[in-house]
C-alpha cells in the first residue's frame, strides 16, 4: 500500500527513476502517446520543469521511484487543433507496470488536487489512448468523465470550479 511509501515533489535525484518508469510503458506500447524514450534533459524539459508547469510529484519506494503524476497548464500557443482553454491544466500520471493497481496513481492525486486548486485550475484534462483501459477507468475514478472521443484518444475531464 502506498502509506508506507513517501509522496513528494519530483526533484532532480528523481529523474533516473522517471524516466525507467516512463520507458518502460513506453516498450510496452498502445498504451501512451509518447512514441519515443525519454532521456534525463527531456525528462527535466517535459515534467519536472516545464514551462507551464504547476506540479510533478513522485511516489518513492526507498530511492526506487514507484509513480509520478505531473500537471501543467494548456498550452496557448499549442500550434496543433483542439487547443484547450488558459484556465485548463493537463495531467499524465504514469505508475510502474508492476504496481498497477495499488493506489500509487490515487495518492499522487491527492497531492495535484491541491496544487490544482491553489494554482486556481477550473479544468483537468486527461487524453488516454483508447486501448488504455486501465487509465481510463482510472482516471473515471477519480471522476474525470468523458468530453471528447477521438480515433485513437479519449479526453476526459475533471470540473475544479470556482477560479
Amino acid at each position: 500500500m502506498v502509506k508506507a511509501n513517501v509522496i513528494r515533489a519530483a526533484q532532480e535525484q528523481d529523474v533516473e527513476g522517471m524516466t525507467r518508469v516512463l520507458n518502460e510503458t513506453i516498450l510496452i506500447g498502445v498504451t501512451t502517446a509518447h512514441d519515443r524514450g525519454f532521456d534525463y534533459d527531456r525528462m527535466l524539459d517535459v515534467f519536472i520543469s516545464p514551462p507551464q508547469g504547476i506540479s510533478c510529484y513522485v511516489v518513492c519506494e526507498g530511492s526506487c521511484v514507484l509513480g509520478f503524476q505531473a500537471l501543467k497548464w494548456a498550452n496557448q500557443d499549442w500550434p496543433g487543433e483542439n487547443t484547450l482553454p488558459q484556465d485548463w491544466a493537463i495531467i499524465s500520471t504514469y505508475v510502474k507496470q508492476s504496481h498497477h493497481g495499488r493506489g500509487v496513481g490515487a495518492a499522487l492525486f491527492v497531492k495535484t488536487l491541491l496544487a490544482a486548486r491553489t494554482a486556481r485550475v477550473r479544468w483537468i484534462d486527461a487524453t488516454v489512448r483508447r486501448k488504455n483501459i486501465e487509465c481510463l477507468a482510472f482516471y473515471a475514478s477519480l471522476g474525470f468523465e468523458d468530453y471528447k472521443l477521438e480515433q485513437l484518444t479519449t479526453s476526459k475531464c475533471r470540473v475544479l470550479g470556482g477560479g
